[in-house]
């Protein structure tokens, strides 16, 4: 295999992050300062100059690969199987009322993730195997090149510590996946190496 590099963008901030809402996958759209992000980060993108781009098909991504490509999104692929983890009953609620009604599980989804159960929610080893077939995929197709895949926080992370080898209990221990941060991978015939996480070289 050629070397294949894909970076994984996190969309930028929404009103929902602003909020502490959980998102999961519903629909949630860029604040002022994720359009900015993502406005800023674009100047790197033209610099890279990617072969390819695709994107969750989620609104908030769909808005930031829009400011990363400065409106030139013809060609990108929207895939739902980049979008985030569903978090089922929690989606659209906020933190702060998750904290009362559910306060097991919400400390379970910060400081013991392999043990998190959810009704209606995927489990963070479900997000994980999404996300491996996911950019599996995406490198079957993309030998030798160079590719842009615009995505969430949690289902990020989750995919990079399979390829770091790293338990998910580290899901939420730095480096941490910020709004529109680089995490870079490198796939060749000698395995995948993570060269950077949340825009934090390793």
């Amino acid at each position: 295999m050629h070397n294949t590099q894909l970076y994984l963008v996190r969309h930028g901030e929404t009103d929902w992050n602003a909020e502490r809402r959980v998102q999961g996958q519903k629909e949630s759209k860029l604040s002022e300062r994720g359009v900015a992000q993502a406005m800023e980060r674009s100047k790197r993108i033209v610099e890279l100059d990617f072969d390819a781009v695709y994107c969750s098909s989620s609104q908030r991504t769909r808005q930031t690969v829009h400011g990363l490509l400065e409106g030139q999104v013809d060609s990108v692929h929207y895939q739902d199987n980049l979008r985030e983890m569903l978090m089922g009953v929690w989606e659209g609620e906020l933190r702060d009322d998750i904290d009362k009604t559910h306060p097991e599980q919400q400390k379970n989804f910060f400081e013991n993730p392999e043990l998190f159960e959810l009704e209606g929610s995927e489990t963070f080893a479900e997000l994980q195997q999404r996300g491996v077939s996911a950019l599996t995929d995406i490198v079957a197709s993309h030998a030798g090149q160079r590719v842009l895949v615009v995505s969430h926080g949690a289902i990020i992370k989750a995919t990079v510590l399979h390829y770091l080898g790293w338990p998910l209990k580290q899901m939420w221990v730095e480096p941490l996946i910020d709004n529109c941060s680089f995490s870079v991978l490198d796939y060749s015939d000698s395995g995948t190496r993570v060269s950077m996480v949340g825009d934090i070289e390793v």
